[in-house]
């Protein structure tokens, strides 16, 4: 940008419009600390749309019932991370564009992560790190996946007022010989592994 003229980078009755950001958007709490989305800058995150997602989860019980299904062998006195906190932390980088778990190394003291994992933004302990997702997406066995393809089943079914006589799921279950090709990482074969018995069993 000019500095000099920055004139000439506004737009004519647009840039001069009087825009009332002062008034918070109140969300809801966490412990007892009050959420406001405001925009006076301070700690930033480019992934606040995710708080969109935290009433929904929560009202279906979704990710606490896939997490519910999951097997954990962990010795419970050295773990810092239920399956459902660890599940929950996946689904929303997934969400939000991160495939790869090497960016749970960033994305653990990302305020918002922090936030909609119920910890404090600022002050809370930071989320899972990349070994940890990644322990915890690569134990994951097939009895599991089919189990978590029935949540889904079951969700899905919950969404109608009645159960539906026939559902039909067109799937394309054409083998492909590379499945770690650049771009397929193991996130796509989860799902496709999740939905592919659901729609046998239907």
């Amino acid at each position: 940008m000019n500095a000099d003229r920055p004139q000439a980078y506004t737009i004519p009755g647009v840039d001069s419009i009087s825009v009332d950001l002062t008034t918070p958007l109140h969300l809801a709490a966490v412990g007892d600390k009050a959420v406001d989305l405001d925009f006076d800058g301070g700690r930033l995150s480019s992934d606040a749309g995710l708080v969109l997602l935290k009433a929904p989860d929560e009202q279906l019980g979704f990710t606490r019932a896939l997490a519910a299904v999951l097997n954990d062998p962990r010795d419970p006195r050295r773990v810092d991370f239920t399956p459902h906190d660890l599940l929950r932390q996946r689904v929303l980088q997934i969400a939000a564009g991160y495939e790869d778990a090497n960016d749970s190394n960033t994305l653990r003291h990302d305020p918002v992560f922090k936030l909609l994992l119920d910890r404090l933004p600022e002050t809370g302990p930071p989320l899972a790190s990349q070994p940890t997702i990644s322990r915890f997406e690569n134990r994951v066995s097939r009895t599991e996946l089919y189990r978590l393809a029935l949540v889904f089943l079951d969700q899905f079914v919950a969404s109608y007022d009645r159960p539906p006589q026939l559902i039909v799921l067109d799937f394309d279950d054409t083998e492909d010989p590379r499945p770690w090709r650049a771009g397929a990482g193991p996130v796509r074969w989860l799902l496709w592994w999740l939905l592919f018995p659901a729609a046998a069993r239907v």
